[in-house]
């Protein structure tokens, strides 16, 4: 189960970490319902990651550039291309980002 519990902390998706740790999705799921506490810490491990995530996020947009940095680092290195997804995306003009606390209260980023 501590295996699961660090690939779910690492990003990996709940099937992913299912995988890795050799057990079937339906097993993984079982032991979600059976084993709260199991449960709560592989919650805590992805409420973890995402607000590591966020910080990044509210950092990156802090920085002039730094959207577009982090999307050429993603083109570049990483090989990411904009036909990678479901669906091919376009933002035409500007884009506007908010961020919001768990309270729906937007949050002010320095400039």
């Amino acid at each position: 189960m501590a295996k699961i519990v660090r690939e779910v902390g690492k990003g990996a998706f709940k099937a992913d970490a299912a995988e890795a740790a050799g057990i079937a999705r339906a097993t993984f799921n079982r032991w979600i319902e059976e084993y709260p506490d199991f449960a709560a810490r592989v919650a805590a491990a992805e409420s973890k990651l995402k607000n590591a995530i966020l910080a990044v996020n509210a950092e990156v947009a802090k920085t002039p550039g730094g959207v577009q940095d982090r999307l050429f680092y993603l083109k570049t290195r990483a090989g990411l291309r904009e036909k990678d997804g479901p669906e091919e995306v376009a933002i035409v003009g500007p884009l506007e980002v908010s961020i919001v606390d768990g309270d729906g209260k937007a949050v002010k980023l320095g400039k």
